[in-house]
């Protein structure tokens, strides 16, 4: 409430706080200046002046001066006039986001706390809003694992990377039902480390496998723009643990192939040799059409949807796979009549009990890769042939047998040559 007083003065008054302002003259070296000089008592009796240089400036302050009187706070009747225009101002701020000061204070304090030692609040708050834009869409887990694999298979992607993708990502989801842009590094690090403990415990090397599907979401969710670019490396950047010693590949000796193909029944002779001296695995043979078998040409073709890794390769067909392959050639249809691959696997290792041999997981791609590797003395070459990188062929292959040993199996053939071998063109290339 506001009344005139005697002489231009103003009485501020609310319950028992009354406040005089009055007009009056000040001099400062020299210079006289208007002024409004505001008057009040505290609660406890001291009397309070204060000079102002507008009105309106005094009638606020009084106004300010009757509200925490009311409320018993005289401390803040104390406030010099550069503290309530800071005090101001910080409202003013705050008023568009809807904070009071008071909330903004213990916020502020909150957050420094949980700071290391010299990182600014605001660098933090940028360095999450990097990670989590504001616009970017909520995608769910599921939906990003459901959109990748659709990418990939609308790709042409292979079927076994397909069915690892699914296998792996199902799983993952399965494990998360939250927005992809809610994870963290740490939290799918711990999933990770708690698919190699429990009763179901996988094996590093597949629990490495499972990380590298789940690298594949966060990047594909990153060129899609529903994850920030920082999020997807560090996932990326993951800690691993180390994987379990590699057993020693399994190898056929060139006693043991010969007595294996002599036995096979023609329907699945051919599938034997590609395997044992093409190094095809079994999957892309089981996928092999016999128009992918050029023999004039001397290669197999591996199309990307039927590699393991998507990408398409040339095989080149070594002199005597040509001989082994030439009376089993057709114009087309597959190559291996098998129903499945796992069945073509049960009939190979059938044909080697018969024959005594003791068969060897993936020993006939491990062969063909061991024997290749020995005869050429060139790892990128043999990765570049057999769908791997050099650094695998180096670790798993190399030194495993000898030149000569290689130089032996490539020169096992049919035991008889019949009218309906193939000739072998001249300008062939030799792979061995």
């Amino acid at each position: 409430m506001k009344a005139k007083g005697e002489a231009g003065q103003v009485v501020v008054k609310r319950g028992s706080f009354q406040a005089r302002i009055y007009p009056t003259k000040k001099t400062v070296r020299g210079t006289e200046y208007s002024v409004f000089k505001l008057a009040y008592y505290e609660p406890g009796g001291r009397r309070v002046v204060r000079d102002f240089g507008a009105l309106d400036d005094a009638r606020k302050a009084a106004n300010e001066a009757a509200g925490a009187f009311a409320l018993g706070r005289p401390d803040a009747l104390s406030f010099t006039h550069e503290q309530r225009q800071d005090r101001d101002a910080a409202v003013a701020v705050l008023e568009p986001i809807g904070l009071s000061l008071y909330a903004a204070a213990v916020e502020l304090a909150e957050a420094r706390r949980a700071l290391p030692p010299g990182t600014r609040l605001l660098d933090a708050v940028l360095d999450y809003a990097k990670r989590h834009p504001a616009n970017a869409p909520k995608i769910p887990v599921v939906e990003a694992v459901a959109a990748l694999l659709e990418d990939r298979e609308n790709a042409k992607a292979s079927t076994a990377y397909l069915a690892k993708l699914k296998s792996h990502l199902h799983r993952f989801a399965a494990a998360f039902n939250c927005t992809l842009a809610s994870l963290t590094a740490p939290t799918v690090a711990e999933w990770l480390r708690s698919l190699a403990s429990g009763k179901s415990r996988l094996s590093n090397r597949t629990v490495a496998n499972h990380a590298g599907s789940v690298v594949t979401l966060f990047r594909f969710a990153r060129s899609r723009g529903w994850i920030g670019r920082d999020l997807a490396d560090e996932i990326a950047e993951i800690p691993l643990g180390k994987a379990e010693a590699v057993e020693e590949v399994g190898t056929f000796t060139a006693s043991e192939i010969r007595r294996i193909l002599d036995t096979a029944p023609d329907d699945i002779r051919a599938s034997l040799a590609l395997g044992a001296f093409a190094g095809l695995r079994t999957e892309e043979i089981h996928r092999l059409d016999w128009q992918d078998v050029r023999l004039a040409e001397r290669v197999v073709v591996v199309t990307a949807g039927k590699a393991k890794t998507g990408s398409r390769r040339v095989v080149p067909i070594a002199e005597n796979l040509a001989l082994w392959l030439a009376p089993l050639l057709l114009p087309e249809g597959p190559v291996d009549p098998s129903p499945t691959s796992k069945a073509t696997t049960h009939r190979w290792r059938r044909i080697a009990e018969r024959v005594g041999v003791t068969w060897k997981h993936n020993a006939l791609r491990h062969s063909a890769i061991s024997y290749r590797l020995a005869v050429v003395q060139n790892p990128a070459q043999v990765a570049f042939e057999s769908g791997n990188s050099p650094a695998m062929i180096h670790r798993h292959y190399k030194a495993l047998v000898t030149e000569a040993q290689g130089r032996e199996w490539f020169a096992i053939e049919p035991k008889s040559s019949g009218a309906n071998i193939l000739p072998m063109p001249e300008s062939g290339v030799a792979c061995a």
